[in-house]
């Protein structure tokens, strides 16, 4: 006698593509981390241990699953019909391709230092030079494709994105007067912009995805 089998619902678009988001963070994480042990290793020279052998296979193996993830989901990606929607969608994956070769650029020169690609969510640790122009031609060139990926969007589309827009500006009015009032009256520290930038933009992309895919 077999079981009955399960009714098992395929993932939703927003879930297939916080899959290849998140898997693409991992990926250019692991990848920084085998750079780095790589290139330490070459600056050392002679054996090592077995331990060392076992992260830097840890993280391949880290690497290899996550664009395993980002495969396996990829048909979220595959462009529409529409000339118009089909550039606006190309638009947004250079963006994101050309957001994934600036960060595995920044881990190789070792722009963050000890810190590594964490440097980027500290708003006190020094980044190299290289680094620095490296970033600054990924945000200049990300930001001039994604006005013209604005121009672009569809009346769903950009009704997502205003959406999280102008929830993030919400959140960003509240968290930004709320912490300064606080802070003046001593209940809290003083405000920290840069964590208030970061709350900001994770509620723009949380109320996209809401949007867009709901």
């Amino acid at each position: 006698m077999t079981s009955p089998e399960r009714d098992e619902r395929p993932m939703s678009g927003a879930v297939r593509l916080l899959v290849i988001v998140a898997a693409a963070l991992v990926a250019i994480f692991a990848i920084g981390v085998i750079a780095g042990m790589i290139g330490a290793a070459m600056n050392d020279g002679g054996a090592h241990s077995a331990i060392f052998y076992l992260i830097l296979l840890a993280a391949v193996a880290l690497a290899a699953g996550a664009i395993w993830l980002i495969v396996r989901n990829r048909a979220v990606m595959d462009l529409p019909v529409s000339p118009r929607m089909r550039k606006s969608r190309m638009l947004l994956y250079s963006c994101g391709v050309i957001g994934i070769a600036g960060g595995m650029a920044f881990a190789l020169v070792g722009g963050g230092g000890e810190m590594g690609a964490w440097a980027l969510f500290s708003a006190n640790e020094p980044i190299s030079p290289t680094a620095v122009l490296i970033l600054l031609s990924v945000l200049i060139l990300a930001t001039a494709l994604s006005i013209r990926w604005h121009m672009l969007l569809d009346e769903h589309e950009r009704a997502a994105y205003d959406f999280g827009a102008v929830v993030s500006i919400y959140i960003y009015f509240v968290l930004s007067i709320g912490w300064w009032l606080l802070a003046r009256g001593g209940f809290a520290p003083a405000p920290d912009g840069h964590l208030i930038f970061w709350v900001v933009m994770i509620t723009w992309l949380i109320g996209w995805l809401i949007r867009r895919y709901r």
